[in-house]
C-alpha cells in the first residue's frame, strides 16, 4: 500500500465516528482495522497463504499434543466449576465448555509442548492465539449458543488466522526488541492484538468497532518474561487467545477504546517498548507479509537453543563416526 494511499485510508476511516472528528488524522488502530476488514480471501499472497495454512496446521497439531498436558489438567480443574455454556470443544479433551473458557485452554494446550511456530525476526509464536480465538468463536458462534458463525467456510477462517497473524507479527516488528528486553513476553503483548483482529474479522467488525476491539486488546496486552521455564509461560499466550477474543466480542456491541491505542503517548507503543517504527506496522499492507516468513521447530524448545542442540547432534554424530572407525582397525 503506497502512502497516498494510506493518506486516503486514513481520511476516510478518520470520519467514521463524530465524536472522534476533532482527533489526529495518525490513528494505527483504525488504519489496520481498515485493512484487516478489506481482506478476501484468496488475495493474500502465494506464500502468505501458503504459510497461514502450516500455521493452523502445526498450532492445531500442538493443541491435540498438548491437551493432556498435567499443567492443562490442573487450569481446566480450577475453571470447570465457573465456566459457562458449553459451546466450544477443548480440543483433545472430549470436553466443551464457553467460548472465552476454550480459548484459554486451547491456547495454553497449544503453546505447552513449546513446539509452535516462531516469527524469526520478533520471537513471536502468532499461530496459538489467533488459532484458539478463531476456533472457539467459530464455535460457538456470535450469541455463544453453539451455534456457529452464518456462511463460516474453511477459507474465511484461514483468512481471519492469517490477518490475525499478520497484525501480531507487525506490531511486534515495529515496537523491535527493546519491547522484549524490557521483560514483556512480546507473544502474549502482541498475540492479543492479533487474536482481537482475527475474531473481529470473523465477527464482521466494521472499521469502527475493529479498531476500538485492536484498543481493547491493546490495553489488555501483557506477559511477562519472568514466566518462562514455569506453567505461567504458557498461560501468556492462552490469556492472548482470550483476552483478544473478548475483546472483539466488546467492541462488536459498542463498547469503545481510544482510536490511538497503539501511538498515543500513553499508548501501548510508548509506554510498553522503547521505539516504535510506524511504517513497520501499517507499510506496504496487502503487499508485504510478515506471517509468510513464519517457521517451525525441529526441536520443542525456544529457537535460540536449536543451534545449540545442533551442535550436540554435530559432536555426538561425528564422535560416534570416529569411534566406528576405531572398532573397525582393530
Amino acid at each position: 500500500m503506497n502512502d497516498q494511499t494510506r493518506t486516503q485510508t486514513r481520511t476516510q476511516t478518520s470520519t467514521n465516528t463524530p465524536e472522534q472528528s476533532s482527533a489526529p488524522t495518525l490513528d494505527l488502530a483504525r488504519f489496520a482495522a481498515a485493512h484487516a476488514i478489506s481482506r478476501t480471501p484468496g488475495s493474500p499472497s502465494a506464500a502468505a497463504l501458503a504459510e497461514a495454512r502450516r500455521a493452523l496446521l502445526n498450532s492445531f497439531g500442538c493443541m491435540l499434543g498438548g491437551a493432556d498436558d498435567p499443567a492443562v489438567d490442573l487450569l481446566w480443574s480450577a475453571l470447570r466449576p465457573h465456566a459457562g455454556a458449553p459451546a466450544a470443544r477443548l480440543f483433545g479433551r472430549g470436553q466443551r465448555t464457553d467460548a472465552l473458557t476454550a480459548a484459554l485452554v486451547n491456547g495454553y494446550s497449544s503453546n505447552i509442548l513449546d513446539f509452535d511456530d516462531t516469527h524469526l525476526a520478533t520471537v513471536i509464536h502468532p499461530g496459538p492465539a489467533c488459532l484458539s480465538a478463531v476456533l472457539a468463536i467459530a464455535e460457538a458462534g456470535p450469541d455463544g449458543g453453539a451455534n456457529g458463525i452464518p456462511g463460516l467456510t474453511g477459507a474465511k477462517l484461514l483468512d481471519a488466522f492469517l490477518i490475525g497473524m499478520e497484525v501480531a507479527c507487525r506490531l511486534g516488528v515495529a515496537i523491535g526488541h527493546g519491547h522484549y528486553a524490557r521483560g514483556w513476553h512480546n507473544t502474549g503483548t502482541c498475540g492479543v492484538v492479533g487474536a482481537a483482529v482475527a475474531t473481529g474479522r470473523l465477527l464482521g467488525l466494521d472499521t469502527v468497532k475493529m479498531a476500538h476491539a485492536i484498543g481493547i486488546a491493546a490495553t489488555s496486552a501483557t506477559g511477562l518474561g519472568e514466566m518462562m521455564g514455569g506453567m505461567s509461560k504458557s498461560y501468556n499466550i492462552a490469556r492472548a487467545g482470550r483476552e483478544g477474543l473478548n475483546a472483539a466480542l466488546i467492541a462488536a456491541t459498542g463498547f469503545t477504546s481510544s482510536l490511538r491505542a497503539i501511538e498515543a503517548p500513553r499508548g501501548f507503543a510508548v509506554v510498553l517498548a522503547d521505539g516504535f517504527d510506524e511504517d513497520r506496522l501499517t507499510g506496504s499492507l496487502g503487499e508485504r507479509w510478515e506471517a509468510a516468513l513464519d517457521t517451525y521447530k525441529p526441536y520443542p524448545c525456544g529457537i535460540v537453543l536449536h543451534p545449540l542442540i545442533d551442535g550436540c547432534l554435530q559432536v555426538a554424530a561425528q564422535s560416534g563416526a570416529r569411534q566406528r572407525r576405531s572398532n573397525a582397525s582393530k
